[in-house]
């Protein structure tokens, strides 16, 4: 027989006699005193109705056993909601790193040399050369060159060629998941402390 405030694992959508689904709905502590003396508040939110508790919500969440983690002294309290679905990264999250430059020579490459130096060619990108002068594919010698000027610009770069991008958004943080039905018995033996 299942203990009161014992949690398991269903492969099934519905409530079995006994069991609630922990979902965080909130109870009534005079229906259900012999589960609030298991849980107490340790999962409801603290502008709850001091008569009433909630029940753990286990929807879209991850578990972890209370205690100190290993190794770094960290310490995760029984109830305790920890991480987030999702998160918005800053530039101060990344970690450094260079995005190289390249200009299309729209010019023979032996005048594209005496204004252009080498460069490394990783990470090349595929830019378009001056605002004013839009690529002519007919006539034009199909080649990237590493941008590294040797002589003063004559011409300003497109705004175009320069972009930020995104929007602030968040973006999921969750692991892949498999959706079970987590159940706590509310009807069963009260369990032994000894």
């Amino acid at each position: 027989m299942a203990s009161i405030g014992e949690i398991r694992i269903f492969a099934f959508g519905f409530e079995p006699r006994g069991w609630l689904h922990c979902d965080g709905r909130i109870l009534v502590v005079a229906e259900y005193a012999a589960l609030f003396s298991m849980l107490g508040r340790a999962f409801t939110d603290p502008k709850t109705d001091a008569r009433k508790f909630q029940l753990p919500d286990m929807r879209e969440t991850a578990l972890a056993h209370a205690g100190q983690v290993a190794g770094d002294g960290f310490v995760i309290n029984f109830g305790q909601r920890l991480g987030t679905k999702e998160e918005s990264l800053t530039s101060q999250m990344l970690p450094e790193h260079r995005h190289g430059f390249a200009a299309y020579a729209n010019v023979k490459p032996s005048l594209a040399m005496q204004h252009l130096t080498a460069a490394p060619l990783g990470g090349l990108s595929r830019l378009t050369g001056c605002a004013d002068q839009p690529l002519d594919t007919a006539t034009s010698y199909k080649r990237w060159v590493p941008f590294a000027a040797t002589v003063k610009p004559t011409k300003k770069m497109s705004d175009r060629l320069i972009s930020s991008v995104g929007n602030g958004q968040p973006h999921m943080n969750m692991s892949p998941y498999l959706t079970l039905n987590h159940c706590i018995c509310v009807d069963g033996s009260f369990p032994r402390f000894d």
